[in-house]
C-alpha cells in the first residue's frame, strides 16, 4: 500500500494509504528523523529507505524503524530517480547528479555505474 514521506509543507511525515472503504484513509505512518522534501526512496527489506532531499541532501533513513542510516556519495542528491533492483537500488540523475548513476544497499554506496549521457 502506498507511503508517503515528507514534502514542502510536511516536511518530517510520513503517511501511510489503507483502503478501509471505497475511498480509503490516510493514516500515520511514522515521524521522520529530518525534515525532507525533493527526496528519492526505495522500499528495501529493511523498510522504506528514505535518500537525499532539500537540507540533508547525502543522508539517509529508513522508516518506520528509524534507523540504518548511511551516506551517499558525491554531491547532494535532490530530485534522483531511484530504480529498485533485487537487494539495492540504482539512483539516476537529479538537480546536482544530472548524469550520475550509482548502486546502493542497506550498508551503502557499491559502486558508480556509467554516466548517461544526457543529464536527467
Amino acid at each position: 500500500t502506498p507511503v508517503l514521506c515528507g514534502g514542502l509543507y510536511t516536511r518530517t511525515s510520513c503517511l501511510h494509504f489503507t483502503p478501509t472503504s471505497a475511498s480509503g484513509v490516510w493514516t500515520n505512518y511514522a515521524t521522520m528523523l529530518e525534515e525532507r522534501y525533493g527526496h528519492t526512496s526505495w522500499v528495501s527489506s529493511a523498510g522504506l529507505v528514505l535518500m537525499g532531499g532539500y537540507g540533508v541532501g547525502t543522508t539517509t533513513e529508513i522508516v518506520p524503524s528509524g534507523g540504518g542510516n548511511f551516506s551517499l556519495v558525491g554531491n547532494l542528491v535532490r530530485h534522483a530517480c531511484a530504480i529498485a533492483d533485487k537487494d539495492s537500488t540504482i539512483i539516476t540523475g537529479g538537480e546536482y547528479t544530472m548524469k550520475v548513476v550509482a548502486r546502493y544497499n542497506l550498508q551503502g554506496h557499491v559502486e558508480n555505474l556509467p554516466e548517461m549521457t544526457q543529464g536527467r
